[in-house]
């Protein structure tokens, strides 16, 4: 503690338990008032030397306990640690000479509480205490405890309370404030904690209970002359003349509420400072004046976030994709695009910010769609001062559905593009035609054009005429080609190719029926057809039926022998109908003309015709006979 100064000091103290904040009140009762703000849990002040600052303890981070300085009036108020649940980091004491702070945390690990220590802006941090394990249960190790540890008023020790050795209860030990050279002060029953030195540095006062002890002890700082100052109460702390103890008792007037009470250095002359009804006042410390000043505290922190946008559309540890454009809104507001690597960078963030991060492209579904984050404590998902990010892509892109499309001479064959991906946006392609067996202009059609995909649209189609050319070929191809992609990326099929082969013969019929468009060939009536047997020069005349065929054209070196045509009724009889003529219709050079002859033994009622041509079979056709 410091010297003994006339001027009146304050009393910071725990306000609270559940729900807790740091309050200060002069040594009179007067003057009382909250530093901090209710609906959180801050204990545990301690003074900076001089009186200007306070640190504490504080569990803002999401229910880890963290320590924090402030200004003596509640502003300015800066994290020095920064851990995350299930981290605690407890009991801070401000060194005498203000450039230290000591705690206890397990940040080292599960079910363990060492001394740590700090420079005041939170930097250094060093471990003092490594305890052992002393055994296990079914939780894991158990290793010994350190708790409450406290500057001697030279600076050079460090008295805490711990079970490191392995008793049942803590005991009080002392050591360098290196952490060298830990000697046990008390040897007792009971549970000896929550030291604190005298102003002289010559004794210590702590806390026992238990094992027929209670209230305030005190003890030599070597060890020597334990004897009790009071019996009842608990957080003693000394005030910086060392002629009074400051301690959290129970108040009979306030439904066992703890309150704080001041007392002569012997225990007596006991006075209550606090009358905060049914709510504690506890962890009384003193303000010390006249000390040195401490370091100032971390400056504005600053923080930044990196990232990759990833293809992992193939594997998860794709490639990079760049060129997506990473939009940063919030308190601070930004635009990047990613480089070759898929990597993006935003920089000088200021603490106590929210951001909100958003990839954007054209060619790419994202996914998350965004991600938001703040660089208030206690600075989830980053490392140290940068948090990095990953967005995975998946790709936007158009391909044909098939690789492979068939057609025949005299048609048209329809290709469909599809859309694979994230259909929300607009996309478009290119697609043209080219030779591959095939010839433009003799085989096909040259097409070319551009497809546009509009919002939630999945497949477009073109066509390519096919023509027929009359001659007897092999199978022919034409080439299908996919460019020039907007709102996606070149993926896929984007080649594919057409099988072009020669048609077959087809029977034409009546509109929207199967009934074939087939004339009685002498008289030019349709059907249903008589079967006649008129003498006509001693020779009988059976029915000629006139039927109507594309794709029946004879080649130079072919008659009509070329062409044959099959029937059946409807009792599935088959018949084979004689040809007596194969012709170009007059004046309509596409259509053919086949004349067959009807046999005198067919049943009424509907017979279905096709035509064949060189292993081609057409389509069936029905003509009625009567």
């Amino acid at each position: 503690m410091a010297n003994s100064q006339s001027t009146a000091r304050k009393i910071a103290f725990t306000y609270g338990s559940s729900s807790s904040r740091i309050s200060v009140i002069n040594e009179d009762g007067s003057g009382f008032v909250h530093l901090t703000a209710d609906g959180h849990n801050d204990r545990n002040p301690s003074w900076s030397p001089d009186g200007t600052e306070i640190v504490f303890e504080t569990n803002r981070f999401g229910g880890s306990f963290n320590i924090f300085r402030m200004k003596a009036d509640g502003t300015g108020l800066v994290p020095l640690t920064n851990s995350l649940y299930p981290v605690n980091n407890l009991d801070p004491a401000w060194s005498p000479d203000g450039t230290k702070i000591s705690f206890t945390s397990n940040r080292d690990g599960t079910r363990r509480s060492e001394i740590w220590v700090m420079n005041a802006d939170g930097t250094n941090l060093i471990k003092l205490t490594t305890n052992v394990q002393l055994g296990s249960d079914s939780f894991g190790p158990i290793y010994g405890q350190d708790f409450t540890p406290a500057w001697s008023p030279d600076g050079t020790k460090i008295a805490f309370s711990s079970t490191h050795d392995g008793l049942a209860n803590p005991e009080i030990y002392s050591m360098n404030a290196d952490g060298s050279n830990q000697v046990r002060l008390t040897n007792s029953p009971a549970e000896d904690k929550e030291p604190v030195w005298s102003h002289d540095g010559l004794r210590i006062a702590f806390l026992s209970q238990g094992a027929g002890r209670s209230g305030i002890y005190e003890i030599d700082a070597t060890g020597a002359n334990d004897h009790r100052i009071t019996d009842s109460g608990s957080h003693p702390d000394w005030s910086p003349d060392g002629q009074r103890l400051a301690v959290a008792d129970f108040d009979p007037s306030a439904s066992s509420a703890l309150a704080i009470y001041l007392m002569n250095s012997d225990g007596s002359n006991r006075v209550r400072v606090t009358n905060t009804g049914t709510v504690d006042s506890w962890t009384p410390t003193w303000q010390t004046l006249g000390g040195p000043a401490p370091p100032p505290p971390p400056g504005t922190p600053v923080y930044t976030v990196t990232g990759r946008v990833i293809d992992t559309s193939i594997v998860p540890s794709g490639q990079g994709v760049p060129g997506v454009t990473m939009r940063l809104s919030g308190t601070t507001s930004a635009v990047a695009t990613t480089d070759a690597n898929g990597g993006f960078f935003f920089g000088n963030l200021p603490e106590n910010g929210n951001f909100t991060l958003t990839p954007s492209s054209s060619n790419w579904g994202l996914y998350p769609t965004s991600r938001s984050f703040s660089t208030s404590p206690p600075l989830i998902g980053f490392v140290g001062r940068n948090l990095d990010v990953q967005f995975d892509a998946f790709p936007i892109f158009l391909q044909f559905t098939s690789a492979s499309y068939s057609g025949t001479e005299g048609s048209s064959v329809t290709v469909t593009v599809e859309r694979v991906g994230f259909l929300t946006g607009t996309s478009t392609i290119n697609y043209s035609t080219s030779d591959g067996t095939a010839v433009a202009g003799s085989d096909y059609v040259a097409t070319s054009g551009m497809l546009q995909f509009n919002p939630f649209e999945s497949q477009k189609s073109f066509s390519i005429p096919i023509i027929y050319d009359r001659t007897l070929e092999p199978v022919e191809t034409i080439n299908l080609t996919l460019s020039n992609p907007t709102g996606s990326i070149a993926r896929g099929r984007q080649t594919a190719s057409i099988t072009i082969s020669d048609p077959p013969p087809f029977l034409i019929t009546q509109t929207s029926s199967s009934l074939a468009a087939a004339l009685n060939a002498e008289l030019w009536l349709r059907d249903p057809f008589p079967l006649t047997t008129t003498s006509f020069l001693g020779q009988n005349r059976p029915t000629r039926v006139a039927l109507f065929a594309r794709f029946v054209d004879l080649l130079p070196s072919e008659d009509i022998s070329a062409v044959s045509v099959s029937a059946f009724d409807s009792l599935q009889v088959t018949y084979d109908l004689p040809v007596e003529f194969v012709g170009p219709v007059p004046g309509v050079d596409w259509l053919t003309q086949v004349n067959v002859r009807l046999p005198s033994n067919l049943h009424s009622g509907d017979l279905f015709v096709t035509v064949r041509l060189r292993g081609l079979t057409s389509n069936a056709a029905s003509i009625r006979i009567q």
